[in-house]
């Protein structure tokens, strides 16, 4: 223990640099150092002096003198004085060689500690907990050393020697602001201080103060006592001093250490404010930096602080839903109202109250705002939303008041509520934004994200060669992100399905959809999803198979299905069906949603053109395979050519086509009496032709005697268009596979057919 000890546990470390022939020892250290036994120490065995002037003023001369005059007169003597903090010793320079240990030479280090605890197991653990709690001051390490529990004790005295301490070194309390950075280097410090004054304190000034201590593995240490009350001390200039500090410090700490390790240091010393005021400001570069690691970061805050912004839950409920699944953002169940949904509107007014000076701050509220009303099938809302967050962005952004990182995301989940709420165009500015803001970051994620994005929504437009140079740039990013290339990619494989669909590519279409779960998932781009699903099954000629399965998915997700974009997606699917099958629109759709172009095709079926031109010119914008594509100028082309195909109109069909064109649409027209050779009168290649015939069938100008078939053989046809096997329809309709294989044999010898497809084919084509 320190009282059986003789010298100051100090000394040797300071007497390893000392000039040993030195006879003057001047000492400037606070209380509670054993600054004056430090200098009984010094003096040890030697003929000496101690004068301690460190708790009384003294007269300068009048003791300078005396101390000269001893040392002049005896060539033995040595001298130790301990000064008061404010004393000055220039005087005693020019007397003799002058050895000066300072605060940071008096403080403990930890092996100091440790040989003060003895040789016992454990104790330079022990060592290392009394010494990032009290440093090296003395006073406060015996009191550990002799019972951890003397923590408070232990204050009381590094309180009050730190006062007398400061009111000398730290006038101004410049210093004692420094408590509030969570890691300490020369860099750090000085961009902290840079703030405040224009020629900004160092390291070494902390150092030199006794304010930090050097730590054997973290490097600069501020023990956790003397931050505490330095904290104490700093906040009593008020909160608006103390906001500007964290500002200061964050800034400081990220800029040199990063994000991450800022946060990690921030929860080891538990400044919850620190962690909240990084998650919360700068949650857009975390959550890119280490997905996982924002969550826990998040989750580490406590709710006493927390709690504090009435929006941190929801937050985290929002990022639950992306990171509990592997496919984004989940469709909801159940659809709310808006105008009864209390924290809808106070989200509302909340946003509306921060647009008034938009900043990052505005914009993550507009962001949660959105996300909400989207995850309660609130999706014409959370279009609106978007529209108002994007305008308050734009300003934000113009007045450098948001990061690239924030603007890429907020544009990108802008654009996904857009295009939920069937605004495809505003959708596309928002993800052309995204990208605009991505490139600025140079983030593979951002720039893969917001590509995906623009390459799916351009190809469900019909524009082919745009989604194509999209879909380059996304794959050329797509190496380069290391989390959540499934999700990242999910846009990019409905954007390749799109593209192949308007070929009536069925193995392609096929393939790129095998990357997806066979039925889609609850992820809220399920309807374009189901769609393509659906589609795939038309081109392969089993449209009723396509309708169930809308209808089935309709039934079961009736609130995501209520959104603008699954409505004109579902709709599209069961009016070209409904073509298809030469049948009266179903009830089970809304008109206000198909494609107008569809609608136009179905006049023109009917051999209405009048009515078919009423409705390209009145029709609105959907968000279907055909928006922004072909087939509304094919249908005016047709309805301006009543008497059937001319050379003008083909030639302008064909030139529409060479261009742009895709198969789906001139499928559609031959379906139109006297353009069902219009595969011929293009001159497409035999193959293409082929694809048209198997959608849309063979159409006949007169009428065509339909085979008798038995009520089993209908059934069986049934099931065949359905796309199952001979066993499972032998399985649903509890007969042997042999009898089944029997009644298909029929069905071919009755209908003429040599394959499965051109049976179904005929079959379709008689309205069987």
């Amino acid at each position: 223990m320190v009282e059986a000890t003789r010298v100051h546990p100090a000394l040797p470390r300071f007497l390893r640099w000392a000039d040993p022939e030195s006879r003057l020892l001047l000492v400037r250290a606070a209380p509670e150092t054993g600054r004056t036994w430090f200098a009984r120490s010094w003096i040890g065995d030697r003929k000496g002096v101690v004068h301690d002037f460190s708790e009384h003023p003294y007269e300068a001369l009048e003791e300078l003198e005396k101390i000269s005059l001893q040392l002049a007169q005896d060539p033995q003597l040595h001298a130790a004085v301990v000064l008061a903090p404010g004393h000055t010793v220039w005087h005693l320079t020019l007397t003799a060689k002058i050895l000066f240990a300072q605060q940071r030479d008096l403080l403990l280090d930890q092996a100091e500690i440790a040989a003060m605890l003895g040789d016992g197991a454990g104790s330079w653990e022990a060592a290392a907990e009394v010494y990032s709690n009290c440093g090296g001051w003395l006073g406060a390490v015996q009191l550990l050393v002799r019972d951890p529990r003397l923590a408070d004790p232990a204050r009381q005295k590094l309180r009050a020697a730190l006062s007398t301490w400061l009111a000398h070194h730290d006038p101004e309390w410049d210093l004692s602001e420094a408590a509030i950075l969570p890691v300490f280097d020369q860099s750090t410090v000085e961009i902290f201080y840079s703030h405040f004054r224009s020629d900004p304190h160092t390291l070494n000034d902390l150092v030199q103060a006794g304010l930090l201590q050097e730590h054997p593995e973290q490097g600069w240490l501020m023990p956790s006592m003397v931050r505490a009350l330095l904290r104490e001390r700093i906040q009593a200039a008020g909160a608006q001093r103390m906001e500007l500090l964290e500002e200061a410090s964050l800034e400081a700490v990220t800029s040199v250490h990063g994000l991450l390790a800022t946060a990690d240091a921030a929860i080891e010393q538990q400044r919850w404010s620190v962690l909240n005021r990084l998650v919360t400001g700068h949650w857009d570069e975390l959550l890119l930096l280490d997905f996982a690691k924002f969550i826990e970061l998040a989750q580490r805050i406590p709710p006493f602080i927390s709690g504090k912004n009435a929006y941190f839950g929801l937050g985290l409920r929002i990022l639950d839903e992306f990171t509990g699944n592997d496919s984004g953002l989940q469709a909801p169940h159940l659809a709310v109202e808006y105008q009864k949904d209390q924290l809808a509107q106070a989200l509302r007014q909340e946003a509306d109250r921060h647009y008034l000076s938009p900043g990052a701050w505005a914009v993550s509220i507009g962001l949660l705002e959105m996300l909400y009303l989207r995850m309660n099938g609130m999706y014409v809302q959370s279009g609106e939303a978007a529209l108002r967050m994007r305008n308050a962005l734009h300003k934000a952004y113009a007045a450098n008041a948001v990061r690239p990182t924030l603007a890429a995301l907020a544009q990108a989940q802008a654009g996904n509520s857009l295009f939920m709420a069937g605004l495809g165009t505003e959708a596309q500015q928002s993800y052309e934004l995204a990208l605009e803001s991505a490139r600025r970051t140079g983030n593979a994620f951002l720039l893969s994200g917001s590509a995906g994005k623009l390459a799916l929504l351009h190809a469900l437009k019909g524009n082919a060669a745009a989604a194509a140079g999209y879909l380059s740039e996304h794959e050329q990013h797509l190496s380069q992100v290391s989390r959540d290339i499934a999700s990242v990619d999910r846009e990019a494989i409905l954007a390749r399905a799109c593209l192949a669909l308007r070929t009536l590519d069925a193995e392609l279409v096929r393939f790129e959809l095998s990357k997806l779960p066979r039925t889609p998932d609850m992820n809220e781009l399920w309807p374009v999803h189901a769609y393509l699903l659906a589609a795939e099954k038309i081109i392969l000629g089993l449209p009723s198979a396509a309708e169930k399965l809308i209808l089935q998915l309709r039934r079961q997700r009736s609130a995501s299905s209520r959104a603008p974009l699954a409505r004109g997606l579902l709709d599209d699917i069961l009016a070209a069906v409904a073509l298809l099958e030469r049948s009266y629109f179903s009830e089970e759709f809304d008109r206000s949603a198909i494609d107008p172009a569809l609608l136009a095709v179905k006049n023109l079926v009917d051999g209405d053109p009048d009515a078919a031109m009423a409705q390209l010119r009145h029709g609105r914008e959907s968000m279907g395979l055909r928006v922004g594509s072909n087939l509304a100028k094919y249908a005016e082309i047709i309805a301006r050519s009543a008497a059937g195909p001319t050379g003008e109109s083909v030639a302008m069909i064909r030139l529409i086509h060479e261009d742009s064109g895709g198969l789906y649409e001139i499928a559609m027209l031959k379906l139109i009496p006297g353009w069902t050779a219009i595969g011929s009168l293009l001159e497409l290649a035999p193959e293409f032709d082929h694809r048209l015939t198997r959608l849309a069938g063979e159409q006949h100008s007169g009428p065509v005697a339909r085979p008798a078939l038995t009520p089993r053989e209908r059934e069986v046809l049934w099931h065949l268009r359905e796309g199952k096997s001979r066993k499972e329809i032998a399985e649903e309709t509890f007969r042997s596979e042999n009898t089944i294989k029997t009644q298909i044999r029929s069905l071919y010898r009755k209908l003429g057919a040599t394959s499965l497809e051109q049976m179904l084919l005929q079959a379709r084509t008689l309205g069987l």
